[in-house]
């Protein structure tokens, strides 16, 4: 069984290399290539939800609440909101 190496280079490339177990041959496996930032898009639903927690973190902002317990509520809400987003991939 052989063994892997991965390089990275300035032209956003990853090289993934294969070696023999005596190490005397190198051969390329594969060429990783990322988009840059002209393929990033931002899609409808995407800029939908950019939209609206800005507009929420707005609201909050300019509606302080003195209230000491309420970043106690925020595991519980993000626990609650996991079990929401899981729940059409659970099988109970």
């Amino acid at each position: 069984m052989g063994t892997a190496l991965a390089v990275s280079s300035y032209d956003a490339q990853i090289r993934v290399f294969s070696a023999r177990p005596d190490g005397a041959v190198l051969k390329l496996v594969n060429v990783l290539r990322h988009g840059g930032a002209a393929v990033v898009t931002a899609t409808q639903p995407t800029m939908l939800a950019a939209v609206g927690f800005t507009f929420v973190g707005v609201i909050a902002a300019l509606f302080p609440l003195q209230a000491a317990w309420l970043p106690l509520l925020a595991p519980l809400t993000v626990l609650g909101l996991y079990v929401l987003a899981t729940r059409p991939f659970s099988d109970g």
